[in-house]
């Protein structure tokens, strides 16, 4: 079973004749009354249906204003209009027996209404919407409210209402808690990776520093070069030798003949001081023959190479004395 709600300004199933003014406040259903002020003025109403009821507004001038209704051409039935305390809204100007399910005309004319010089929109009822009953529709329920006035009284109203889709609801509820659940799941991912990003760069500066630092620290302990050193042999050996004094002696130990040829050295007996020893560098003459075909008066004798020669003496002014840098061997 439903109801359905028709507009005074749905011009699909109403249809005015005469003269009617439009009104209307947020009190009446959809905003809009119609009304007019001349007897004789009619409108009908197409339905479908068991029943139609009439419902409107009425104040301190509808006091005895007349109204005919007649359903699918039956004897009209008038309704007289008591006087309102102020605007009264919504209220139940007139109710159809039942009727035989199917469609319906109601004709509503006016009958009697209170001229007014002074206020020629008032001395009438406002017509604001009808209500028809329809037992094969079940799909919608209806419902009676109350709604308060403008004036003092609480008039009755009726109001339609949908039967509500829970479950489109519950479904639209548990889709989105779905969604923000991923949203939050999403976040949580995303804020864990970046964490163990964070954490493996970390890991792999520690790794690079602590193996720059091992590197310095091999080269640091690293054990020094050993230094090229003489052995006891090998001792250098100048020119002139060491006195008592600590000096070193620059007269020559030997001079060098041009007309000589070099040998081997040999090694002179070495003086010491302290703790430095020196040798003095000693070279071979060819012979006798060499030096004025006698031999060297003074000289050192000694052999190189089974040959007996000797040094010439300091005093041989025969050639200038050659400075020779002095020589080592590594070992």
């Amino acid at each position: 079973m439903s109801t359905t709600y028709i507009d005074d300004q749905d011009l699909t199933k109403v249809t005015y004749n005469g003269t009617w003014a439009k009104g209307g406040t947020s009190h009446e259903y959809g905003g809009t009354v119609a009304s007019s002020t001349h007897a004789g003025d009619s409108f009908a109403v197409s339905f479908k249906g068991t029943s139609i009821t009439v419902f409107g507004t009425i104040d301190a001038t509808s006091e005895g204003v007349v109204t005919a209704y007649s359903v699918d051409g039956a004897p009209p039935a008038n309704v007289t209009a008591p006087a309102g305390s102020g605007d009264t809204f919504q209220q139940q100007f007139w109710k159809s027996p039942t009727l035989s399910l199917g469609q319906h005309r109601l004709l509503v004319t006016m009958g009697k209404v209170n001229i007014d010089p002074d206020s020629p929109e008032e001395g009438t009822v406002w017509f604001d919407y009808f209500l028809a009953f329809d037992p094969s529709i079940v799909s919608p329920t209806s419902s009676v409210a109350s709604a308060t006035s403008s004036g003092t009284s609480s008039p009755s109203v009726v109001n339609v209402s949908n039967n509500v889709a829970v479950g489109a609801i519950i479904g639209g509820i548990i889709g989105g808690l779905f969604i923000m659940f991923m949203i939050v799941l999403v976040v949580i991912f995303y804020l864990r990776r970046r964490d163990l990003h964070h954490k493996i760069q970390s890991n792999e500066e520690d790794v690079v520093s602590t193996s720059s630092i091992g590197t310095r620290g091999a080269s640091i302990h690293s054990p020094p070069l050993q230094p090229f050193t003489f052995g006891p042999s090998d001792t250098m050996t100048t020119r002139g030798r060491k006195n008592r004094t600590g000096a070193i002696s620059n007269t020559p130990s030997s001079v060098i003949n041009p007309h000589t040829s070099l040998g081997p050295k040999t090694h002179s007996s070495s003086g010491s001081n302290g703790d430095s020893s020196y040798e003095a560098l000693q070279f071979p003459t060819a012979g006798p023959s060499h030096v004025g075909g006698s031999p060297l008066i003074g000289g050192v004798r000694g052999e190189a190479n089974g040959r007996p020669w000797q040094s010439a003496p300091s005093n041989t002014m025969d050639a200038p004395p050659v400075d020779m840098p002095p020589t080592y061997t590594p070992t």
